[in-house]
């Protein structure tokens, strides 16, 4: 009402005058709400910014929201460092531009490198980039979930102290990760053989996972890659311990 808006210390650039909707993010923002309504903040997904600069009294700022591509970047982009990236997107169709992490062809110069982390990327495309860069991974482990193509489209790709388990046979071609067959990967894991236990680091821990599934005789226990699980791949993680 006129009554609480004349106390409340809303942001607004123009006088307003019967029922008001008024969003606060507290300790953020208190202002009249001028557009598209959300019932929650969650509902706007990823922001990222992308330009800021003077405008008259104030600061223009570009920016895109959305789950249409849940990470789009530019520039030498790293990720790394504990946890895990989880890159959603949550439309469907056959566009392009919904993938779960895509670089932006219109920065000159870039790549995108995945050093000692974990990497979730789901979309129509789980990992692209219009042939626009490099990719490279080391040491980390990344899992594609995809509808039409799982890493593509990147200038080159390169691995180190990884390798791709699923799907099986599968392997790097023209800038993505194509099946025995030749043809694109949808679904796919890459990970340090030697962290068997999958926690991001090699250690004993990892030997004693080797151990448990020599029985078993699980693809992921087979560090050194030979086709069987035995004391040799002990050796191997004994070797990758750092």
């Amino acid at each position: 009402t006129a009554e609480e808006l004349a106390v409340l210390p809303y942001r607004s650039k123009k006088e307003l005058s019967g029922v008001v909707r008024i969003i606060e993010i507290p300790g953020a923002d208190v202002c009249a709400c001028c557009g598209t309504h959300v019932k929650r903040t969650g509902e706007i997904g990823l922001i990222k910014l992308l330009s800021f600069q003077k405008h008259k009294k104030g600061i223009r700022v570009e920016m895109v929201c959305g789950f249409a591509t849940a990470v789009k970047l530019g520039g030498r982009v790293t990720i790394t460092g504990p946890g895990t990236l989880l890159a959603k997107s949550t439309h469907t169709g056959n566009t392009a531009g919904w993938s779960g992490i895509y670089i932006n062809e219109k920065y000159k110069g870039s790549s995108l490198d995945i050093i000692d982390t974990r990497v979730n990327a789901v979309g129509q495309y789980g990992m692209q980039s219009w042939s626009s860069a490099p990719l490279y991974i080391k040491n980390s482990y990344v899992s594609v979930t995809s509808d039409w193509q799982g890493i593509t489209h990147f200038t080159s790709i390169t691995l180190e102290d990884v390798r791709i388990v699923e799907p099986e046979g599968a392997k790097v071609q023209d800038g993505a990760i194509v099946e025995k067959n030749g043809e694109y990967a949808k679904n796919i894991v890459i990970l340090n053989p030697a962290d068997v236990n999958q926690d991001g680091t090699v250690d004993s821990a990892d030997i004693v996972a080797v151990i448990k599934e020599m029985p078993d005789g699980n693809k992921k226990a087979d560090v050194n890659g030979d086709g069987v699980i035995d004391s040799a791949d002990i050796v191997a993680v004994i070797k990758a311990m750092k």
